[in-house]
């Protein structure tokens, strides 16, 4: 898998699962298609008001295995179908999520931040900036 452009963060989902069902009126539903997902997305951090914040660039690699289908459907159709389905609700997710509190003091101000890819694997995130 690539690396990120510079300034971009790489996130993941290890495992997301999709179920789709029909419901007729009056009936029980019944499960159409569930499936396991792994996403892998590029994300843009940002501190806003001592939050972490994330956004989504570009589109997520998603990668999908079959675990239940009641209907024939090639692996080509379901990726699509995935594939059509998953990066909206990505998106509103990401937006719903108010950002993760970093610790704070009254007396510290952080300016001039920046976000780095760090570790030995590049899999760390370090933030820098001025007090």
């Amino acid at each position: 898998m690539t690396k990120p452009a510079p300034g971009l963060v790489e996130a993941a989902i290890g495992d997301l699962q999709l179920s789709l069902y029909v419901a007729p009126p009056g009936q029980q539903r019944v499960l159409v298609l569930q499936t396991s997902l792994q996403v892998a997305m590029d994300v843009v951090p940002a501190l806003n008001q001592g939050k972490l914040q994330i956004t989504l660039n570009g589109r997520p690699t998603i990668k999908t295995d079959v675990n239940q289908t009641m209907i024939p459907l090639n692996q080509v159709a379901i990726e699509n179908l995935v594939d059509f389905l998953v990066p909206p609700v990505l998106q509103l997710l990401v937006g719903s999520w108010s950002g993760f509190p970093l610790p704070t003091h009254p007396a510290f101000n952080p300016s001039n931040v920046d976000f780095l890819r760090d570790g030995p694997g590049q899999d760390f995130l370090t933030i820098k900036g001025d007090l």
